[in-house]
């Protein structure tokens, strides 16, 4: 998005919300150092405060705050989920 963005001349500026530490580090690792990316280490939600996000621990992309102890992967693995306590902020 950016590349295209910036090929076409258009002005663009990134806000990355990531409440997960995993997702929030690599997305430092990769974008941190662009100027016109902002990132956030906490989500978004309807109300403030602290939330489990469930994440799949083989590497597997999407986290959810719904319970996901019995999540199912692609592939029909079932795989162990991590619980990971995440902070949220409301817009307001």
């Amino acid at each position: 998005c950016m590349r295209l963005c910036s090929e076409a001349g258009r002005k663009f500026n990134i806000y990355s919300f990531e409440p997960t530490s995993g997702a929030y580090k690599a997305l430092e690792e990769r974008l941190g150092n662009e100027q016109r990316v902002s990132l956030f280490s906490y989500g978004l939600s309807d109300s403030s405060g602290t939330q489990s996000m469930y994440l799949p621990s083989i590497g597997a992309a999407g986290a959810t705050t719904h319970d996901a102890t019995d999540l199912w992967v692609p592939g029909g693995y079932k795989g162990d989920v991590i619980v990971e306590s995440c902070q949220f902020r409301t817009l307001d």
